[in-house]
């Protein structure tokens, strides 16, 4: 009797473990390979406090949650095709990859975790927060992608409806894809752009690290709150607005303000007030990628434009001590 007991609650571990539903959702941590397509009113919870399993799980066409898909520990979630209702989140050292179906408001990846989308949909949001990474090469993010705590985001296709925010210590690299609004960028974060576009403006804050050497950006580049923003190349649509303590630094030849040659060296605020109490200036010239730079600027209180000549190294020899200031 004892040992007919026993293995009776083993098996209904081992069902547990394989997918039956736990309090209102289905766990799967039994280090196998599941194929869902098929319909479920549970959540869907993979290596959930089970470390060391390396369950997959495989989300199919015909495969639909009404709730929320998540990921644990070591798990891999391939997502194919299906949908999932509500969000998804990822913990620990899981992997998830997105090439087709539907999640309909969010994607959060935390810890350690990885993402890797080249198609489908989310409707809302995808985030890497906690040292995760996340790689777009395709698909649509209905609103927002972001980075932030130490996360990285790594752009080359795909498409966002609104923005893309780069916060918190973060990593963002943008080598293609296009961003519907804006790139923001702020809080000791680091961005880099060579490709893509961006169609209205990129604005960064709060000791922020931006470089551009390709892509378009069809509004103003605005550069403010200690940030640095280095161009070297691509299309700059608006203005270049520096502001407050902000830094632009523009690599390339044959600058002009206003029509008249200016050479190298910086170029400050008339006023020494807001920005949008300045006159407009023009300036002109080829940037480092051989792309023409005719753009409108303000500058505001204590910022700058910094006008460097090649070659590129002139960046590791610390603008701010070889410079001299010049005032136009």
């Amino acid at each position: 009797m004892r040992n007919l007991t026993a293995t009776t609650c083993i098996m209904a571990v081992v069902l547990c473990l394989a997918g039956s539903p736990v309090d209102g959702a289905i766990y799967f941590n039994d280090g196998g390979i599941h194929n869902i397509d098929y319909e479920t009113g549970h959540a869907v919870l993979v290596d959930r406090d089970a470390p060391g399993m390396f369950t997959t799980v495989n989300w199919l066409e015909g495969a639909s949650t009404g709730m929320y898909l998540q990921a644990y520990e070591d798990s891999m979630v391939n997502i194919s095709g299906g949908s999932v209702a509500w969000w998804s989140k990822t913990y620990g050292r899981s992997r998830v990859t997105m090439s087709g179906g539907s999640i309909g408001e969010t994607l959060l990846s935390y810890g350690n975790s990885q993402v890797t989308m080249s198609g489908g949909s989310i409707g809302y949001e995808l985030c890497a927060y906690n040292s995760s990474q996340i790689t777009v090469s395709g698909g649509s993010i209905g609103r927002l992608l972001r980075a932030d705590d130490s996360g990285q985001v790594t752009m080359s296709g795909g498409s966002i409806g609104e923005t893309l925010l780069s916060y918190g210590n973060s990593q963002v690299t943008m080598s293609g894809g296009s961003i519907s609004e804006n790139l923001r960028a702020r809080g000791n974060s680091q961005v880099t752009v060579s490709g893509g576009s961006i169609g209205e403006t990129l604005l960064s804050y709060g000791n922020s690290q931006v470089t551009i050497s390709g892509g378009s950006i069809g509004g103003d580049l605005s550069a403010g709150g200690d940030s640095q923003i280095i161009l070297l190349g691509g299309l700059i649509g608006g203005k270049l607005l520096p502001h407050t303590s902000g830094v632009l630094t523009i690599l390339g030849s044959d600058f002009a303000v206003d029509g008249t040659p200016f050479g190298y060296g910086e170029l400050t605020s008339i006023l020494g007030g807001w920005y949008d109490e300045e006159p407009f200036r023009h300036l002109t010239g080829i940037l480092a990628s051989g792309e023409l730079l005719a753009n409108d600027f303000r500058i505001g209180h204590d910022a700058r434009i910094a006008l460097v000549p090649e070659p590129a190294t002139f960046l590791l020899l610390g603008l701010g001590t070889v410079l001299l200031r010049r005032k136009l």
